[in-house]
């Protein structure tokens, strides 16, 4: 899957998912596709967090709500 700029997103593997929005995508020197996803924090404020693509999946528009 290709991911862009402003896609939201949820991300699926690991002991927790949580939904963000793609605010950068860029390849490794290694060829390596790498995405950096904005989250917004439970106490107010946001982090970022950069991921490989097998870690997300795109969010359908009835899942955006």
């Amino acid at each position: 899957m290709s991911f862009k700029i402003n896609d939201l997103v949820n991300k699926v593997t690991g002991d927790y998912q949580i939904k963000g929005i793609v605010r950068s995508v860029f390849t490794k020197c290694n060829g390596e596709t790498r995405l950096v996803v904005e989250h917004n924090a439970e106490g107010g404020g946001s982090f970022l967090h950069i991921y490989g693509p097998s870690n997300l999946v795109l969010l359908t528009e009835d899942e955006q709500a």
